[in-house]
């Protein structure tokens, strides 16, 4: 969707994913405490001439988060 949004293919993603306080303003719609824990998480999108051209950040309450990531290890 974002490549059709701006007509440019996307290269790289970067992600970062840090832990936060849940601030007061986002509480009651996410339906959690205020400063209880979350998770904000930055994606960067970037194009082959290594220019950002969209940004998303988002907040989830940290039970509502999963983040799973599978590692294998070469043959060779």
């Amino acid at each position: 969707l974002i490549e059709q949004r701006y007509g440019r293919a996307i290269a790289r993603v970067r992600q970062d994913i840090e832990a936060v306080s849940l601030p007061p303003d986002l509480a009651q719609p996410l339906q959690a405490d205020a400063g209880s824990p979350a998770l904000k998480i930055t994606r960067k999108y970037i194009d082959n001439e290594d220019r950002v051209f969209e940004i998303s950040r988002t907040i989830h309450p940290a039970k509502r988060f999963t983040f799973s990531m599978e590692l294998t290890r070469s043959k060779a």
